[in-house]
């Protein structure tokens, strides 16, 4: 897929501010806006080529890493970066005024059409406009969230004129005390915690570590698929009558387990990939431009669970820290 004219060290930036307010120059063009940098925009793209034949930004960042193509400022590319520039009006030669793209006076670099199709692969505004309550993603769904009443999950509920809440999934009655807390206050908590972590240098790096301790993801996969052909012999043998029942639930018992955990660590890594370095404001930028699966999908990496407990207090109010009860993963 990569072709030989890629190979250049391209040194570009994104919008900054220098110490005299004067602003660098965007990716793609010169420091007036009144040209191309033909090199820089012929990366453009062959990034928005790459992402609509099927291509990954992940893949992209390690493509653009092993050519040794960095940003001006010499950083290395992330999925962020690459997400925000591409689904840049300016790529088109317009900007954004209001709800409007009109023209910005600077010579395009991508056609319109492949421009539309890029946010739509990378933003999908439309479809996002149109998901209902339904099909929202909750941050803590999935038995996240969990009844301190029944130890059984909690789940997204939302009504017409009142906030979202947290509510037990266990049927009334069943469970011995009411769960119920408001899904805006929970998140924000969850997410505070969350990004305190991921802007913790010494916690990704230990994360990093435990991580790459497993190898490359073709090794992670050939791991995965050993544990699961073992986890069928154990099957056979025990059909064979050449283990007892009590070897055969020991032996899936644990097999199972070192196939969740690889998983996880697999799924980690693919997450942490798409991650800017632990930076707090770098952190918090992607946070914020990423979309709800994006936030689903690092809470789940991390968080094992939190439960909430019991309450007799009623009416709104703030989040009660002895309510709440976290447990990450290892």
């Amino acid at each position: 897929m990569w072709s030989r004219p890629f190979l250049m060290s391209a040194t570009v930036t994104v919008d900054t501010v220098t110490e005299g307010g004067t602003v660098s120059r965007a990716y793609g063009w010169t420091d007036k806006n009144d040209a191309t940098v033909e090199d820089e925009a012929t990366v453009i793209r062959m990034m928005a080529t790459t992402l609509l034949e099927g291509g990954s930004l992940r893949g992209l960042v390690e493509h653009l890493k092993s050519e040794g193509i960095s940003t001006v400022s010499g950083k290395t590319w992330q999925p962020i970066t690459i997400k925000r520039a591409l689904t840049n009006p300016r790529m088109i030669g317009k900007k954004k005024v209001g709800d409007n793209l009109v023209d910005a006076g600077i010579p395009a670099i991508l056609q319109t059409r492949t421009y539309n199709r890029l946010c739509k692969l990378l933003l999908d505004p439309e479809r996002a406009k149109f998901t209902g309550g339904r099909t929202q993603i909750a941050l803590l769904g999935g038995g996240i969230a969990r009844c301190g009443g029944c130890g059984r999950a909690l789940y997204s509920s939302a009504s017409a004129g009142r906030a979202a809440v947290y509510t037990c999934s266990t049927r009334s009655g069943e469970c011995p005390a009411t769960v119920s807390v408001q899904a805006e206050l929970l998140d924000a908590d969850v997410t505070e915690r969350v990004l305190a972590r991921l802007s913790s240098p010494k916690f990704r790096a230990a994360l990093t570590k435990s991580i790459n301790e497993l190898g490359s993801r073709d090794a992670v996969v050939a791991r995965i698929e050993d544990l699961r052909s073992r986890y069928t012999a154990l099957g056979e043998d025990f059909a064979d009558g050449l283990i007892e029942r009590e070897t055969l639930r020991a032996g899936t018992d644990k097999v199972r387990t070192n196939i969740a955990a690889t998983e996880l660590k697999m799924k980690q890594q693919e997450v942490l990939a798409e991650l800017p370095e632990p930076d707090p404001s770098a952190i918090v930028e992607w946070w914020e431009q990423a979309g709800p699966r994006q936030h689903r999908d690092v809470v789940s990496i991390l968080l094992d669970h939190v439960t909430v407990k019991p309450t007799d207090r009623r009416g709104p109010g703030g989040l009660d820290d002895e309510r709440i009860v976290y447990v990450w993963k290892k």
